[in-house]
């Protein structure tokens, strides 16, 4: 049964799903090069299924240090599933290491509910939210939510708002003086700035219409149940539960402004979603439903070659 197996989280969980992802990018690989073979395209699909098996043993940590979750593998499973339901991932290296930094934010981000180094993790975070704008402009966003987070620390301070300032003003000092170095161009930073794209045909293949609407009605339920026994949580557990709901609504801000509609940009919203959708089956009652739920989450981004 793989809620018992799940239920667990152990060095064999993740050898599972990491060997579901590089499954499913070979499946996508040859399929979509069947007539041609690109060795640079192989390394790049190669450096991108390490990126994203580096992710979730990112976002287990996360999980485990902040107590999103319990300890399973529910959380990294249902990652892995998202990201396969949209293979489009695969062929953009810049936006996937753009989504391992905004991670690396998001781990600082909800380690401020510990009133420990604080000033360091606002300026680790606003660094790594810095690295993640200039590899994908429409990262900028998720300073809101880092701005949430320090609004809802047990202790703040007014400098501690500054700080995300002086982190993005030290990036782009850092970034100006390497361009200036290497190809002597002081207007770099403007080349960041594209215009955001409403063309939604990649939207509109049947595969992923079929995709987006069962991923969308799996995460409302599982966010309407959650939000219901939000009371039943623990006090100093609300203030990070709170942060991970802002932080998907963030991430769809993101996806409306990006530059290009090819679902790629999809990415950012799953960690969140991830959590949200392992805390619905982790409470949840009906274990033959949580069963179901788990296969067709693992089965279906298969699904997606054979319906076209």
């Amino acid at each position: 049964m793989l809620t018992s197996f799940f239920k667990k989280s152990g060095p064999l969980n993740f050898l599972v799903v990491s060997l579901y992802i590089l499954l499913f990018a070979v499946v996508s690989f040859f399929l979509e090069n069947n007539e041609s073979f690109d060795l640079y395209e192989l390394g790049k699909s190669a450096l991108l299924v390490l990126l994203l098996v580096f992710s979730l043993f990112l976002l287990d940590f996360i999980v485990r240090k902040n107590g999103l979750a319990q300890m399973n593998a529910y959380t990294i499973l249902f990652f892995a599933t998202l990201v396969c339901f949209f293979p489009f991932i695969f062929k953009d290296i810049a936006l996937v290491g753009a989504s391992v930094c905004v991670l690396f934010a998001l781990r600082r981000m909800f380690s401020l509910q510990s009133i420990k180094n604080t000033e360091r993790k606002i300026l680790d975070a606003s660094l790594w939210l810095a690295v993640a704008t200039f590899l994908y402009f429409p990262s900028i966003l998720m300073v809101m939510g880092l701005l949430w987070a320090i609004f809802i620390m047990p202790i703040k301070k007014l400098r501690y708002f500054f700080i995300p300032v002086v982190g993005f003003l030290g990036a782009f000092l850092i970034a100006t003086a390497y361009y200036l170095w290497v190809d002597d161009d002081i207007e770099w930073f403007f080349n960041l700035f594209v215009q955001p794209s409403w063309d939604f045909t990649a939207y509109g293949i049947r595969a992923t219409l079929i995709a987006i609407a069962f991923v969308s009605a799996s995460f409302l339920w599982a966010l309407f149940f959650r939000l219901g026994a939000i009371s039943r949580l623990q006090k100093k557990e609300r203030p990070n539960f709170l942060l991970v709901v802002y932080v998907v609504f963030i991430s769809l801000t993101m996806i409306l402004f990006s530059h290009k509609k090819d679902t790629t940009e999809l990415l950012f919203a799953f960690a969140p979603m991830a959590i949200i959708l392992a805390n619905y089956v982790e409470h949840d009652s009906d274990k033959w439903f949580k069963e179901l739920l788990l296969w067709l989450f693992i089965l279906l981004p298969f699904l997606r070659f054979f319906v076209g």
